[in-house]
């Protein structure tokens, strides 16, 4: 149901409210204090993908597969408050796809959604004890599998054992290693070098959202306080470098090494056409962007002040702590 984004929207504003009737430290992760500006964040970026009529069909796309299994498998209240409202009234009558009005339901309370006359709220409210049904059943069902594993793997060890073989490790816990090269790429006459320099940083610095680098960083820049983190190559100071290696989601923070297996810099990106990798991997047009291991020292040095975690990684810092 989460398909259609207002719904979503709703869905979370309310369980926000049901939450904030607890203390913070009993509240679901993802509902306490800590967590208002993700929510809020979530909320927002609604106004950049939302299209009522792309909505709409999407939302259709979901019930069709919801109404799939028999009736005894479904919400029932549910399907009743969405057949006394109508699709067409619930996209027609609803204030919150305006995204103040969004914002201004986070914090009132459980009351003000259950009296509220807004289709999509009307809808959230009638989901919401299904909605925490299935949590609870999923953590029963989830609590039950780990349970059940522990007793496979149990017996699973035992057997191996008895007939003189090893137990075959769990790859999720086991290192992986990808390989590749740093290089760049051109496309459409647009030419990305395999570097980019704190220079470049420099230029697309016009202090606002992501474009806001630290005063402290603009100023060492454009002083070329780069120290010893100088790529001779460069002539510069290093931000981050391209290369073709295969990466995927949960890959951010992964160690890049050389070929001397010196740590170079972590991975935490690819470019838009490598999405597809996963699916159809393609090293003339798949790009992995790695921060590197130079530009973290020069930050952790010059801006940060982190002379103590230089030294205990045997780093002699330039400035003092």
């Amino acid at each position: 149901m989460n398909r259609a984004q207002i719904l979503s929207s709703a869905r979370t504003l309310y369980r926000w409210a049901k939450e904030h009737e607890k203390p913070d430290e009993d509240r679901e992760s993802g509902f306490q204090d800590r967590d208002r500006d993700q929510i809020v964040d979530k909320l927002v970026q609604i106004e950049r993908r939302y299209l009522p009529d792309i909505d709409r069909k999407l939302f259709e796309a979901a019930l069709a597969e919801y109404r799939r299994p028999d009736i005894k498998d479904r919400d029932t209240a549910f399907e009743t408050a969405l057949d006394q409202i109508g699709l067409d009234r619930l996209y027609a009558d609803t204030k919150l796809a305006d995204t103040a009005t969004r914002l201004g339901w986070l914090g009132k309370p459980a009351t003000a959604f259950e009296a509220s006359d807004d289709p999509f709220i009307k809808l959230a409210v009638a989901l919401y004890p299904g909605d925490i049904a299935a949590q609870r059943a999923a953590k029963d069902r989830a609590g039950r599998t780990q349970a059940a594993r522990a007793t496979y793997m149990q017996g699973l060890s035992a057997y191996r054992q008895a007939i003189g073989r090893p137990v075959y490790p769990d790859a999720n816990g086991s290192l992986r290693i990808t390989w590749g090269k740093v290089t760049g790429r051109a496309r459409d006459g647009q030419i990305w070098t395999p570097f980019t320099t704190a220079e470049g940083l420099l230029a697309k610095h016009t202090g606002q959202a992501e474009f806001d680098a630290p005063d402290a960083a603009v100023a060492a820049i454009r002083a070329r306080d780069y120290g010893p983190y100088v790529a001779p190559a460069l002539g510069t100071l290093p931000v981050d470098f391209m290369s073709t290696v295969d990466i995927t989601n949960g890959n951010s923070g992964s160690a890049t090494l050389n070929a001397r297996g010196e740590l170079v810099g972590l991975v935490f990106d690819g470019t838009l056409e490598g999405v597809i990798a996963d699916w159809a991997p393609d090293a003339d047009r798949n790009r992995s962007i790695h921060v590197e291991s130079r530009f973290m020292l020069w930050t952790m040095d010059k801006i940060d002040g982190a002379g103590r975690l230089l030294k205990e990684m045997g780093v002699q810092p330039t400035t003092r702590p």
